[in-house]
């Protein structure tokens, strides 16, 4: 082929070279007044043309193809794209010898559809040049949900209005990133599966978001209130207890009183809450009750903006009680070493 071409370039150069010599004295025959030096110049254009023409026409045809990885692993659902290096004429077409391992679209995108092995081939339409990557998809490590939390404890709403709670899954690359949710008063406000709440009538309501993988929950208290005459919101900006500290004995009661800021908040709801209820119980009016030594926070918080305040409780032993335990024991321990004597 080379020889060829060498050959039919140099004719081609040799009837330049005629041409060059002949035509402009045999066009200043036909006609004196075309230029000879303009004649030689479009032929010598003539003949590069013919030149270039003959050097475009030839392909370079690939002679090989390689890709950048000769095998990979990747996870079930994953994906992961090969790249081909190839000579002038790019165009490839790829295929997988098991689509039901891994599949590979047009532009050498792997995508794993369950665990095995596959070979993906890449092929030059060119030449029919092949290079192969070895391709084997695992079943990705199940991480179990530990916990889950929102990021509201609690929330006042318009009857008719509407606010989205945002759960958070702990760890964040659980596996399982489902939630169900659920109200507990389906008269009072209504919870959608994207977390979004509606105040349906005045009252209380808990939503609960509940993992699917571990059964983890997280609540939201809710108080949906019905506002006339466009009457606007008044949010809590704070609690406090009367009392910051009390000591008491075992079996006595206190009443601990809170006060909510601004007085005319809307929503006063409080949930009372004892740190150690060996030591100490509360209800819901803040009445405490002692019922063991030790001690105990007592923490109050307003359902409208979580504010809180502790009050610190010691319960002490009742000395009375004590010197009275003291001598049952003491009477008991006599009674049994007369019983052991008499056996």
């Amino acid at each position: 082929m080379k020889k060829l071409l060498t050959t039919i370039s140099t004719i081609t150069l040799s009837l330049s070279l005629l041409f060059t010599s002949v035509l402009p004295t045999l066009a200043s025959e036909v006609n004196p007044n075309i230029n000879s030096n303009s004649s030689i110049t479009n032929i010598s254009n003539i003949s590069e043309q013919s030149s270039m023409s003959s050097m475009t026409t030839k392909t370079i045809r690939p002679t090989k193809i390689t890709l950048n990885k000769k095998s990979t692993s990747i996870n079930v659902g994953s994906s992961e794209t090969l790249t081909p290096t190839t000579a002038t004429n790019q165009n490839v077409t790829w295929k997988s010898s098991n689509t039901k391992i891994a599949t590979v679209d047009s532009s050498g995108l792997i995508t794993g559809i369950k665990a095995g092995k596959a070979n993906i081939t890449v092929t030059t339409i060119d030449g029919k040049k092949k290079a192969t990557c070895k391709v084997t998809i695992k079943t990705a490590p199940i991480v179990k949900v530990t916990g889950i939390s929102l990021d509201k404890s609690s929330m006042t709403i318009n009857v008719g209005d509407t606010e989205t709670l945002i759960p958070t899954i702990t760890p964040d690359n659980a596996t399982s990133q489902n939630i169900t949710w659920e109200s507990s008063n389906e008269e009072i406000a209504i919870v959608d599966s994207e977390g979004n709440i509606t105040g349906l009538k005045s009252g209380n309501a808990t939503i609960t978001s509940i993992t699917k993988d571990g059964n983890k929950k997280a609540t939201c208290e809710i108080t949906v209130v019905a506002v006339e005459d466009d009457t606007p919101i008044v949010n809590v900006e704070s609690v406090s207890l009367d009392r910051k500290t009390i000591s008491m004995k075992i079996g006595e009661n206190e009443t601990l009183t809170a006060i909510i800021t601004p007085n005319d908040a809307t929503n006063k709801n409080l949930i009372w809450n004892s740190s150690n209820e060996s030591v100490l119980t509360v209800d819901q009016n803040g009445r405490i009750v002692a019922v063991g030594s030790g001690t105990s926070n007592i923490t109050v918080t307003s359902i409208d903006g979580n504010k809180t305040d502790i009050c610190e409780v010691t319960v002490e032993k009742d000395e009375i009680q004590s010197v009275q335990f003291q001598i049952f024991i003491k009477l008991l321990i006599k009674m049994t070493h007369i019983l052991l004597h008499q056996l």
